[in-house]
């Protein structure tokens, strides 16, 4: 008897700075081993989508190693996954995935969404395998053993705050404007592709990473793209301090006519918003499909905006 392809699917990407080099294989309870050759994940996604449904899956096991040789392993039971879905208000009016992301540090992180909006729903810190495996001489030669890597603080990557977003559009010439899309995409891999005006409204997300906002003012079309750097998780620890859950303005301010783009933060008691600076970001603007502006810093490839 045939299985029925399930709406929940499996995906692993790494995230952060080159650290993690392979991934060996994913298991599931039906006796599938999805096995990917210890094939290098450095520069690209490698991504498997499964036919198994959830009440299919017993445990999910993830092995894989860094660049040092070292290799790791998280468990990740159905009742976990299970337990942790019951608890978003993602919407099943569309195929829902399952996306396992492992940090810089080796931390795995699960999202759990669709093409709209996705959620981190488990955080798992992994334990180092006493029994190495053994990795071929043919892939260990191929690694970059000598990749840049520098220690960070992991926390501030997936710490969320509370937070919405204010568009200070300005209109010298008192055109009207209509908002087409605006969504964003955070450091931890989750995202909001609903365009339902929600995130404008105050909300617990991890850091932006990219900001997309497209919108017509009288009858020109304007479409940005903000990259966001790691700085912007220094700065945020700092303005939020030891109360994440302040009620915070992320303030995009736009003068299209003059080309004078800005980002800020604002909370109540503050005198005025503090400016982030501008070697936290880059900026492309396109104005009827053309480009428009881009920052002084600009270096993304060709497309990088589209995701």
């Amino acid at each position: 008897m045939s299985r029925q392809v399930t709406k929940y699917s499996y995906k692993c990407i790494p995230s952060g700075m080159r650290m993690w080099s392979l991934i060996t294989s994913i298991q599931f309870c039906s006796g599938d081993t999805i096995n990917w050759n210890n094939q290098e994940i450095n520069n690209h996604n490698v991504e498997y989508v499964s036919t198994l449904q959830i009440k299919d899956i017993k445990i999910i096991k993830i092995l894989y190693a860094d660049i040092y040789g070292k290799q790791y392993i998280a468990s990740i039971s159905r009742q976990q996954l299970t337990n942790s879905i019951q608890d978003t208000d993602i919407s099943q009016d569309f195929p829902n995935i399952f996306k396992i992301v492992i940090y810089l540090d080796g931390t795995i992180g699960i999202c759990y969404g669709n093409r709209k909006k996705t959620e981190i729903i488990q955080i798992h810190h992994t334990n180092e395998l006493k029994d190495r495996i053994a990795i071929p001489n043919e892939i260990l030669s191929k690694l970059n053993i000598n990749s840049e890597y520098k220690e960070y603080n992991l926390s501030l990557f997936l710490k969320q705050h509370n937070y919405r977003y204010f568009i200070d559009l300005i209109a010298n010439n008192n055109y009207p404007n209509k908002n087409l899309i605006f969504e964003d995409f955070c450091f931890d891999e989750s995202f909001n592709r609903l365009n339902n005006e929600s995130l404008l409204k105050y909300h617990k997300a991890c850091t932006p990473k990219k900001i997309h906002y497209k919108w017509i003012m009288g009858k020109t079309e304007y479409e940005l793209f903000f990259s966001i750097n790691n700085i912007i998780n220094s700065i945020l620890e700092r303005f939020y301090g030891a109360h994440p859950d302040t009620k915070t303005d992320f303030i995009i301010r736009i003068d299209a006519e003059n080309k004078k783009y800005e980002l800020a933060l604002y909370r109540q008691g503050l005198k005025e918003p503090q400016i982030i600076p501008e070697d936290a970001y880059q900026l492309l603007v396109f104005k009827n499909k053309f480009e428009d502006y881009r920052s002084d810093n600009y270096n993304q490839e060709r497309g990088a905006w589209i995701w």
